[in-house]
């Protein structure tokens, strides 16, 4: 069991290299649906740092990452920092209700500054 959590952990950091230069859609895009599906198998994941800065990031992906975040049940320290993206108040909204899913999560740090002005409850 343990050496599949590092598998995973492994496929998740090589999918992160690849993403760094490609768009990021958790239903759109096949590269994109794979860190997602390996993310979401990862439910022993405690620990946890995601850096997808200026990656393309909108609503649908942030949601979809949301998503698969919310099957690590076991998550107690998560950073997402989502900066430079096209997250509107939908994907926020999504991924902040995927991750009220993760009841062990007790230390959240999250940068959603984003490249669109961003309005919530308007």
């Amino acid at each position: 069991m343990e050496m599949e959590i590092l598998a995973h952990i492994n496929a998740l950091r090589i999918y992160l290299r690849i993403l760094e230069y490609y768009e990021f859609h958790c239903q759109g895009t096949i590269r994109a649906s794979g860190l997602c599906s390996a993310l979401a198998n990862c439910i022993n994941l405690s620990n946890l740092t995601f850096y997808l800065i200026e990656n393309q990031i909108g609503d649908e992906g942030a949601s979809g990452l949301g998503s698969a975040l919310a099957n690590c049940i076991n998550l107690s320290n998560l950073t997402l920092d989502l900066g430079g993206n096209y997250i509107g108040d939908e994907g926020a909204s999504g991924l902040g209700s995927a991750l009220a899913n993760c009841i062990n999560l007790s230390n959240l740090t999250l940068d959603l500054r984003q490249k669109q002005f961003i309005c919530f409850g308007l």
